[in-house]
């Protein structure tokens, strides 16, 4: 039985035949894509974990963690006997840190970075800005937290130097060697007592390390006696131990 083809069919064959080439070609090059996209993320990943910030941004220039990291590395390990960054380097700094910051919008690393550039160059307004931006978006910004509740204490914001100051101790006790001589000026004001007052009235978890200190942070030796008083009267009364550490 003779076999018979028709002339479209044939032409169809021949077109899927001339094509394959070229598909095959694609398919390859998507392929070769994928595998560096996969191969280069996954070397962007560990290099940003155990190399140097230059060498992933030599990668990947856009790269949020290495941008911050390198604007961090300048900021945080300058030593008193350094000279003063320079306006440019300044500028230069605030640059990598915004192009950080667009690359992750919700960091608060870059937040608090900004807010320490825009003190170094004169503008306080611009660095609470960011720093209450940083403490906003995470409570592990400890340098943020305590740059707010310090600036609270100077400008007598009692509330907010109460809140600020909860915040850093409750997350990580080891400041309050550090904390403790700004609650003791807060303790030793009138106006501002109250406020801390009703803070250690919640019984929070750093209050019995906060009055072993205290004593050693205020100035008049009262202090302590009349705000364990003050606690009297509130759901939680002075303990023994904190009376004894008096």
């Amino acid at each position: 039985m003779a076999l018979s083809f028709k002339p479209g069919l044939t032409r169809e064959l021949l077109k899927r035949e001339a094509s394959s080439p070229l598909r095959l070609a694609i398919f390859c090059v998507g392929g070769l894509a994928l595998g560096w996209l996969v191969i280069s993320h996954s070397l962007v990943a560990y290099l940003s974990t155990h190399s140097p910030p230059e060498l992933t941004l030599s990668i990947r220039p856009d790269h949020s963690q290495a941008l911050l990291l390198l604007a961090a590395n300048e900021l945080e390990r300058r030593t008193p006997k350094q000279p003063q960054l320079s306006k440019t380097h300044l500028t230069e700094l605030k640059e990598k840190t915004e192009r950080g910051l667009i690359a992750d919008p919700l960091s608060a690393r870059a937040y608090r970075l900004l807010g320490q550039i825009a003190e170094l160059e004169g503008s306080v307004a611009t660095a609470e800005t960011f720093m209450q931006a940083a403490a906003r978006r995470s409570l592990e910004e400890s340098f943020a937290i305590d740059w707010m509740m310090r600036k609270s204490v100077e400008r007598k914001n009692h509330e907010s130097a109460a809140y600020y100051a909860d915040i850093l101790m409750g997350s990580d006790p080891g400041p309050i060697v550090y904390t403790t001589p700004f609650l003791a000026r807060m303790a030793e004001d009138s106006d501002a007592r109250p406020f801390l007052a009703k803070l250690l009235a919640t019984n929070p978890n750093w209050r019995r390390a906060f009055f072993s200190l205290l004593g050693l942070s205020a100035s008049d030796a009262r202090t302590p006696y009349n705000l364990l008083m003050s606690l009297r009267e509130t759901a939680a009364p002075p303990t023994k131990v904190e009376l004894n550490a008096y």
